[in-house]
């Protein structure tokens, strides 16, 4: 596991550390066809190297992952390589036919697909308590090329588990949006469903509520009629809902 330097990047070897941003806590696991399990001696704590090498009796698994509990920052999960050998060979390189995603992109059979880095857990006060919402940068996704455009996702307020654990998000509902020059809210659907829309101000406060009936490939189209600003918006069926933000 290959973590980042400070300073200019040099070639690191195994006792180059770091003081700055690299990550400090992680485990590293491998899928037994059945659940997830942490490989021998590979839940580290206390990590100042850049290059992390852990060795250990060969395992047979199709996949491996690695969870980050902690960094030197304490914000961004900065890995910047990870490589698995067997009899000398990176049998985690793509030249053999390895491949890579990103938690914001690892679904399993039940997951959906939220593209962003998690950046951290909004507390929006709202008149029946502090919801929480999960927020992410959509890296690349500015239509202009200016990088500070970039987008970002706001999830729906999260719903916790006993344990206090976070339930999964999803927000595939076969919808997008866009905020049109006519200060209108245009909803585009690839299929017929009843969609309620939400408008909120980043306190929270609801402003609109509407529901729509929307077909595929007919664009709906909602007047805001709000003064410039942040806002967020609330899109949802029966089954599913995401939030996120927009500014007029």
């Amino acid at each position: 596991m290959f973590t980042v330097q400070d300073g200019n990047a040099t070639t690191p070897t195994e006792t180059t550390t770091f003081a700055n941003s690299g990550i400090t806590a992680f485990d590293i696991e491998y899928w037994d066809g059945t659940s997830w399990k942490i490989i021998p001696g590979g839940s580290i704590s206390g990590n100042n190297l850049v290059w992390r090498k852990i060795s250990f009796a060969a395992l047979s698994t199709n996949k491996i992952r690695l969870i980050i509990r902690g960094s030197k920052s304490g914000d961004f999960s900065r890995v910047i390589e990870m490589e698995a050998y067997a009899n000398g060979v990176n049998v985690a390189a793509k030249a053999n036919g390895g491949s890579v995603r990103a938690s914001s992109e690892y679904l399993d059979a039940s997951d959906n697909i939220i593209h962003g880095q998690q950046t951290h857990i909004a507390e929006i006060a709202t008149t029946t308590g502090t919801a929480y919402l999960w927020m992410a940068d959509r890296w690349g996704s500015r239509p202009d090329g200016i990088k500070g455009h970039d987008f970002q996702y706001w999830s729906s307020p999260l719903v916790f588990n006993a344990d206090g654990s976070i339930q999964k998000l999803s927000f595939e509902l076969g919808l997008n949006y866009a905020v049109n020059d006519k200060k209108q809210l245009v909803i585009n659907a690839t299929q017929q469903q009843s969609v309620q829309i939400l408008i909120l101000n980043v306190s929270g406060i609801q402003l609109l509520s509407k529901h729509v009936e929307t077909d595929a490939n007919i664009p709906v189209e909602i007047d805001l009629p709000f003064s410039k600003g942040v806002y967020i918006v609330v899109i949802g069926t029966a089954e599913k809902k995401y939030a996120t933000k927009f500014i007029l």
